[in-house]
Formats: structure tokens, sequence, C-alpha cells
């Protein structure tokens, strides 16, 4: 079983263009879930426009902009392989 995952971190706030520098991809360790919690393993991920706005630092959105360090946010899709 892997033990580890890639994450893409936002490190930086793209102006106009998106470049790679915007993000770092990092592997970390799989998580165990906890009571309630679920681990997923994706099959899918998205990549829409919408990720545009949440790179943005405008906090008058309909939801909050990804900080600076943490995981973009995406939808996904996979299959429940620990409960």
């Amino acid at each position: 079983m892997i033990m580890s995952y890639r994450s893409v971190k936002l490190v930086k706030r793209p102006t106009l263009e998106i470049t790679e520098d915007a993000f770092n991809i990092v592997s970390q360790d799989l998580p165990t879930p906890s009571e309630g919690e679920v681990l997923v393993k994706l099959s899918h991920l998205s990549l829409d426009p919408a990720m545009r706005g949440w790179m943005s630092p405008d906090e008058n959105s309909y939801i909050p902009p990804v900080k600076l360090g943490d995981t973009m946010r995406a939808s996904d899709i996979g299959e429940v392989v620990k409960t």
C-alpha cells in the first residue's frame, strides 16, 4: 500500500499569469482516519476556472481564498480505502 501522497501547495499569489513558481508539490505521509473520517484514494481531480479566484487574496468572495502554504482545493472523485 502507498504510504504517502503528493499535495499541491499555493506558495505565491499569481498576478496576471499563473506560473509554476506559485506552487510547491510536496510529499506527505498518509494520515490515519480518526473516528467518523475516511481515507479516499483519488482517481480524478478537477482543474477548473474557479481555482483562479481561490488563488486571489479577495476575502469578499463566495468562498475564502486558499491561504499561502495551504493545499489547493479542488473537486475530485475517489474510492474509500479505509474507514
